[in-house]
This record gives C-alpha cells, sequence and structure tokens, in this order.
C-alpha cells in the first residue's frame, strides 16, 4: 500500500474479487468479495478484511476497484500486507 497508488498487480487481484451491476439508470453497484483473504484470522484482529459494497454513478471496473482500494488502505496499516495478501489470493472465476 504506497500513499494508496494502486498498482496493476493489484487491480488484477482486485479485479477477480469485484462484481459490478447495473442497478438503475447511471447507477451501479459493486461488490467486493473477500473470500479466502483472512484464513487463521480473527475477525476481532487488526488485518481482517471485509468483504464491501457500494452503489455508484460508474460502471467502469478501474474505478470501483480503485475505490474499493481506497477504503483498504484506509481501514489498514502498511504492514498488514494487503497489497501482497490480494496478489497471492486472486479468486478463481
Amino acid at each position: 500500500m504506497e500513499d494508496g497508488v494502486m498498482t496493476k498487480e493489484v487491480y488484477q487481484a482486485l479485479k477477480t474479487r469485484m462484481s459490478v451491476k447495473q442497478i438503475a439508470i447511471e447507477r451501479w453497484h459493486w461488490e467486493f468479495d473477500n473470500t479466502g483473504l483472512n484464513e487463521g484470522i480473527s475477525c476481532f484482529d487488526q488485518p481482517f478484511i471485509d468483504a464491501m459494497m457500494q452503489n455508484v454513478e460508474t460502471g467502469n471496473i478501474w474505478n470501483c476497484a480503485q475505490m474499493a482500494y481506497r477504503h483498504l488502505c484506509g481501514l489498514h496499516k502498511p504492514e498488514d500486507n494487503v497489497d501482497a495478501r490480494l496478489i497471492a489470493n486472486p479468486l478463481k472465476k
């Protein structure tokens, strides 16, 4: 996590965990799946990564991934290794 700058590798990993669907005209909903990112970690521990969702005005996957990444950066310290966890655990779809 370098000051909230999403690398290409992190984006590729996030893309496997993101779904974006249109819910109305010019309204979209993105969801981030946290499956497998917290194995062996208690949900009460600091580095736990939650599933997320949000309604937005764009269906662009890059913008949605950037929003999810900003949330992750805001909730975690660099030593939590969120980037490495995302890259090492892409979802197989």
